[in-house]
């Protein structure tokens, strides 16, 4: 059987549907060699001697391209062996026909994770510097005061909102010298019969009058944090006396919420490869916020938008703060508490005030002549003076001086907790870690897609998931066209 063949030579990817273009090379009238199929036929070819350069072939009557095996010489003639070329012979149907595509080099959706390349031993960090919104010095912002006072608060306490300046004039009006709720001044002896009148020196009545035994706390703000308060100032009172001090009493709903943003660095290959190198595992954030610590942030919130909001709520009593981190669509990634009100140490006085009141009574009555003198030779700190006052006058007198001064003698204690300024005023960041893939092959392996296109509109490397695909040919051919598009071929 003699038939009509077209010769070419065709470079082209045995995954390809490219077809010649052109004239052939040679168009000659071959026979089939006898026992030859359509799919492998044999072609028998006369009038050439070197068919070497002849790569392709059409064979119109069959509606097919065939590759050629091999060329071979026999009995004077040249054969050549072909096999059918699906991918260029059914390319009409091929663009035709919508498939799911899980890969194409045209196009891509770049929120889709890609695992067919490695990460390299590289990675790329990036840090963000967020201006904290807690810091400040001790000069600047508010103290929140807690008073045991008659004013009517919080309970038995109320809140006072102080300025540094306020804070100055309280501290100097509790430690004045003469000030005003030094009201006792003497204490009379009714037993022997002979009365005698003490009158006790200011020392001893900075030991039985303490201001500070009134205050339950004291926390510092940093004035980025707005301490509510209430109406117009009022003095601030401790106890039953009034210190004459101006300031603001804090407002029943005493918490404050400060807002700020948050920017993430993008993925440095994220624009050219897709945003889900934003994301876990190929980047790892770190938010650093100052007293609340480090935190992992999770990265799978950022992928498309590389921005973010917090909200810190501050109880302005007790100084405990709530750091919320969100997305910007409000979503809460994680939530963190942490001490932002700096808890200031206030000195206070503790003494045994039943011991005293004995060793006072049990004094003698030849106290009269020295006890001014010694006790305040003691509570000014010359103890040796007291002692050499003491025991010029009678043994007595002496022992009862020593017990007095060992009862009224201040001891000082510390109320509250030390907090740290240096953890509010730490610098805030995001420190985002980026691992780096290796190269990429876009034109021969493609990006993930997974939509359902035409695959003419896509042209270039094409994956398809579960090719569904009829052709008019035969079923192994059928077979071994959606084989190739299952496995990845070139649409050109």
């Amino acid at each position: 059987m003699s038939i009509n063949v077209e010769f070419y030579n065709l470079s082209k990817r045995d995954n390809s549907t490219k077809q010649p273009s052109g004239s052939p090379v040679l168009t000659a009238a071959c026979d089939l060699k006898e026992d030859c199929g359509i799919i492998r036929p044999v072609l028998l070819v006369h009038g050439i001697t070197n068919p070497s350069n002849l790569n392709y072939v059409n064979i119109p009557s069959f509606n097919r391209f065939y590759y050629v095996s091999e060329w071979t010489w026999r009995l004077g003639l040249w054969e050549a062996t072909l096999y059918v070329d699906v991918l260029a012979t059914y390319k009409t149907q091929i663009g035709n026909a919508t498939e799911y595509v899980v890969r194409s080099s045209h196009s891509y959706d770049g929120k889709i994770t890609d695992n067919y390349y490695p990460s390299v031993a590289i990675d790329d960090s990036d840090s963000v510097t967020i201006t904290s919104p807690l810091g400040g010095t001790l000069s600047n912002g508010h103290y929140v005061l807690g008073v045991i006072n008659d004013n009517g608060g919080m309970g038995a306490v109320e809140y006072y909102r102080l300025d540094p300046s306020q804070f100055s004039a309280l501290c100097s009006a509790m430690f004045a010298n003469n000030p005003l709720w030094y009201d006792i001044t003497s204490i009379t002896k009714t037993t022997p019969a002979d009365i005698t009148e003490i009158a006790l020196p200011t020392e001893v009545m900075k030991s039985l009058v303490n201001p500070m035994q009134y205050v339950t706390s004291c926390q510092y703000f940093g004035p980025g944090i707005s301490v509510p308060a209430t109406g117009s100032t009022t003095d601030i009172h401790f106890g039953w006396w009034d210190s004459n001090v101006p300031a603001y009493k804090v407002g029943q709903a005493a918490y404050d919420v400060i807002y700020g943003s948050f920017s993430i660095p993008a993925h440095p290959q994220a624009s050219a490869r897709g945003i889900y190198l934003n994301i876990a595992p190929f980047t790892k954030i770190t938010f650093n916020a100052g007293p609340f610590g480090f935190f992992p942030v999770d990265s799978t919130y950022f992928a498309d938008s590389l921005s973010g909001a917090y909200r810190i709520g501050v109880d302005c009593v007790t100084g405990e703060g709530t750091l919320t981190v969100l997305d910007d669509n409000g979503n809460i990634i994680s939530v963190h508490r942490a001490q932002i009100g700096v808890p200031i140490k206030m000195a206070a006085i503790t003494r045994d005030y039943l011991q005293t009141a004995a060793n006072v009574v049990g004094v003698t009555s030849d106290i009269g002549a020295g006890i001014g003198g010694t006790v305040g030779k003691a509570l000014t700190g010359d103890i040796a003076g007291a002692f050499e006052t003491g025991f010029g006058a009678a043994g007595k007198v002496a022992n009862g001086i020593v017990s007095s001064i060992k009862g009224a003698m201040p001891v000082l204690t510390a109320a509250g907790s030390g907090g740290s300024l240096y953890e509010i005023n730490r610098g805030w960041s995001i420190t985002v870690q980026h691992f780096l893939l290796a190269e990429e092959d876009n034109a021969n392996r493609g990006r993930p897609l997974a939509k359902k296109k035409k695959i003419s509109d896509i042209p270039g490397y094409i994956m398809v998931l579960d090719a569904d695909l009829a052709t008019d040919g035969f079923s192994a051919e059928t077979a071994q066209v959606r084989s190739y598009m299952e496995g990845g071929f070139f649409y050109e």
